[in-house]
């Protein structure tokens, strides 16, 4: 199980970006925004290819990486990007 707070697709941002430089309030703002940006939206081929700087950023925003819960703006969902990863290329 993983914990995001703010939502998933927060976290996906981060394969590209850091979701703190943008100035949107609402996860449906959010998506709107990246549709508008990213030629359609997430394009899970592309950011797929990019998971690991996703989980690097992830991990350098967790404030607390000993707590198993997230503070508001932050996300546990790299543990569970990573261990999938890890197991994959096992």
């Amino acid at each position: 199980m993983a914990l995001s707070n703010p939502c998933f697709e927060v976290w996906l941002y981060g394969h590209i970006g850091n979701p703190k430089d943008l100035e949107i309030k609402t996860a449906k703002a959010f998506k709107t925004q990246i549709h508008k940006d990213y030629n359609g939206g997430y394009d899970a081929v592309i950011f797929t290819k990019l998971i690991a700087n996703a989980i690097k950023i992830a991990k350098n925003n967790d404030s607390n990486v000993n707590s198993d819960f997230p503070k508001l703006q932050e996300t546990k969902v790299y543990r569970l990007a990573e261990s999938i990863t890890n197991s994959i290329l096992k």
